[in-house]
This record gives C-alpha cells, structure tokens and sequence, in this order.
C-alpha cells in the first residue's frame, strides 16, 4: 500500500510540475536581435522575425505586431543575468531564442503591450 501510495505522489508531483512550467509558457524561435533599448529597470529587444503572441499583448508599431518585441526586467538577479546574455547576444550578432510568460504582457507605453521573457538562449 505504501509503495502505491508513493508511486502515486510521484506522478501527481510530475503533473504538477509540468503544469505550472510548460502549460504557462511558450517559445520565441530563434531570430537576430535587430535593435536593443535599455530603460531604467527593463530592456526591450526588436526581433528581426515576427513571434507568435498568443497572450494577446497590444503593442503596434509601423505594420509590426507584438511579436516583434520581447521585455526583460530587471527585478531580480535572473533578470539582469538574461539582460548580460541578451546585451552579450546582441553585440556579438548572435540569434536568440525565448522562452515568454504565457498570459504576462509588460506595459510599455500607455495602452502597448509586450512579451515578458523568463529565459533566453543564444544560438551561435
């Protein structure tokens, strides 16, 4: 009984896991970074390929959508170690990749708004 019952903890565990991490999140495919802002407590990276933008962020500039934007806080050490990855990606004409809080959108300017990353890969 015991060793169901553990079994049983086990697999609730995983479902849990993955629910909260891979259900809430989605990812951005690699492309260029094509123009990099710093402000004082985010940075915003303009990708050279389009994303998806199923969080339904509301930024439009030109005839580009949300998914040409992606938002890095610097609230915490992870944010400004992604900004170090990012800034270090950008300068070195690397493509990136991101992962984005699903259902997150970071208020850029008075009613546009954009993709949070929670991580971010350089592809070389």
């Amino acid at each position: 009984m015991f060793n169901n019952f553990f079994h049983l903890k086990t697999i609730l565990a995983a479902c849990l896991m993955l629910t909260t991490s891979e259900a809430y999140s989605y990812s951005v495919d690699k492309t260029p970074v094509e123009y990099l802002r710093t402000y004082k407590t985010y940075a915003i990276a303009t990708l050279t390929n389009e994303a998806a933008n199923p969080n339904g962020c509301t930024m439009t500039y030109k005839d580009y959508g949300a998914g040409r934007y992606i938002a890095v806080e610097f609230d915490s050490t992870e944010g400004k170690e992604m900004y170090s990855a990012l800034l270090a990606a950008y300068l070195s004409g690397s493509e990136v990749a991101f992962g984005a809080h699903d259902g997150q959108c970071k208020v850029w300017s008075e009613d546009n708004t954009i993709p949070i990353a929670y991580r971010i890969d350089i592809i070389r």
